[in-house]
């Protein structure tokens, strides 16, 4: 079994951490290719109508990217929109080394503009300069062809301070569009779909690195996309950071259908994803690195600290998918971090609330999906599983909790220390190390050991409420950033079974 090196690298890297041109006025294209409709508008990528044909355990869900976190220290930035909601609505506390933008107006050169002069002045920005937009209604922004440096980025930002908020309404074409661009910060604002029915949110064109979105706000952009990278737009060293985004198709699509175009090395986290019809979000697997300027070393996509609630409102989709990495060469030993999530309900009846393939690291996560959908389903769809690791999640499911079906055999994959409430816990292949579990055959059982298994979302609280989930310190033959801390980043002390610590 082949173990170790990569994982090893893996590891470091983390800790690391703490197609066509258009004018402002030019038309976006195409609908979400998860929404079942083929849309090729002024010489836009005509997108694949049947990408999501195969529903139910079969659903083509997609994968996600981890990056090096390029941000400075010490920032004043806004918490953004429920950045500090818990899974009952409290306060999740953001782990030391693992959040906080790092950008600083006072170290930049700083343009003020309004509604009538943002689009002259936005065009004009060189590095270290910072676009401060005034409260007030604005139109579409064109991110093209704009390039800050590293550490030096350009920035584009509503109020900072509270003072009102800068609104940028859907108009019949994407609302923001970035393409061509590196080293950039959008940040501060509100992006409203409700007055259109055409146009993403925010949707990527030709090659974009670097990009920063950080506390935005997010709103009925159904039948479109929260954040779309699929438009032949190869991506990577993005951040995602304190995004709400409610009532759309698919909150994030990242990558596109087929393999091209992959979205690399990216960060998510802190970000709430609630009432899509389809995904809360789908990354895409990946057929190669052979792009320009695209890191060739092995990268991880980390997802932490994000809440994905109730996907699938209109069609049978995970709330989050990760595709497989490239087979072979650059890219083949990549690796998703998935941590410290809430994943909360999945409407379809029939759905679970995450799919994934390839290299998978699962931890410190809280999984509740209470009427009759299952909760971790790995499995071939485009690639095998490979190396898997589910440890230290707490699940309280109606149907199958953890599926991992016909991974590959040089690979290691484990399900450790985990809690798990389920009407089946496990349906796992023969190769999967099963150890140290505390589990139930009855969903029910939650009641009697964790604090409030049932509540509704504001009120959850998958927390011991004794000490019987305690437990010594578990051996996952493996350690991960973030392992020696539980779902609110407390240390673990005393240890226990599920993604909080024990109970004293």
């Amino acid at each position: 079994m082949r173990f170790g090196a990569r994982e090893a690298m893996v590891i470091l890297v983390a800790m690391a951490f703490a197609v066509a041109g258009c004018s402002d006025d030019d038309d976006n294209g195409d609908a979400d290719p998860d929404a079942g409709a083929d849309v090729s508008v002024d010489g836009d990528v005509e997108l694949d109508a049947d990408e999501d044909a195969d529903h139910g355990e079969d659903a083509d869900h997609d994968e996600d990217t981890d990056y090096d976190e390029d941000v400075g220290e010490d920032s004043d930035a806004d918490a953004g929109p429920d950045a500090d909601a818990g899974p009952g609505g409290g306060d999740i506390a953001e782990c030391e080394g693992m959040s906080g933008s790092g950008f600083d107006r006072d170290d930049f050169d700083v343009v003020e503009a309004n509604p009538d002069n943002y689009r002259s002045l936005k065009d004009g920005l060189e590095p270290g300069q910072w676009l401060l937009l005034e409260p007030g209604e604005y139109d579409i922004l064109r991110v093209n062809d704009l390039h800050g440096d590293d550490g030096e980025p350009i920035v584009i930002s509503g109020p900072e301070d509270g003072d009102g908020e800068a609104v940028f309404i859907r108009r019949e074409t994407n609302t923001i569009q970035i393409q061509n661009a590196s080293h950039v910060v959008l940040r501060n604002l509100r992006l409203d779909g409700s007055t259109a029915d055409v146009g993403d949110a925010i949707q990527a064109r030709q090659t974009s690195h670097d990009i920063t979105l950080e506390n935005l706000e997010i709103h009925d952009y159904v039948p479109r996309i929260g954040i779309n990278t699929s438009n032949s737009a190869p991506t990577w060293n993005w951040t995602i950071r304190n995004v709400e985004i409610k009532n759309a198709s698919t909150g994030m699509y990242l990558g596109s259908n087929g393999g091209d175009n992959p979205f690399v090395g990216g960060l998510l986290e802190y970000n709430t994803i609630s009432d899509t019809t389809g995904y809360n979000i789908q990354i895409k697997e990946q057929n190669d690195r052979d792009y320009e300027g695209m890191p060739q070393e092995p990268q991880v996509t980390t997802i932490r600290h994000n809440r994905f609630i109730r996907a699938g409102v209109d069609r049978a989709r995970p709330n989050l998918l990760v595709g497989h990495f490239p087979p072979e060469g650059p890219g083949s030993e990549d690796q998703y971090l998935i941590h410290n999530n809430l994943f909360f309900e999945n409407e379809h009846s029939s759905e679970n609330l995450f799919q994934g393939e390839g290299h998978v690291a699962m931890y410190n996560n809280l999984f509740v999906n209470s009427e009759s959908g299952g909760g971790l389903n790995i499995f071939q769809h485009n690639d095998v599983p490979k190396d898997i690791h589910v440890l230290r999640n707490t699940f309280v499911i109606a149907g199958m909790a953890v599926r991992i079906d016909n991974p590959d055999a040089d690979y290691h994959q484990r399900v450790s220390g985990n809690a798990v409430f389920a009407g089946s816990p496990f349906s796992l292949s023969a190769d999967v190390v099963e150890s140290d579990n505390f589990s139930y055959d009855d969903m029910q059982e939650a009641e009697s050991y964790l604090s409030n298994p049932f509540g509704e979302l504001e009120d959850l609280d998958l927390s011991p409420d004794s000490d019987a989930l305690n437990k010594d310190e578990i051996d996952h033959g493996v350690s991960f950033p973030g392992m020696d801390r539980d779902y609110a980043c407390n240390v673990r002390n005393p240890s226990s079974y599920g993604a909080y610590a024990g109970s004293d």
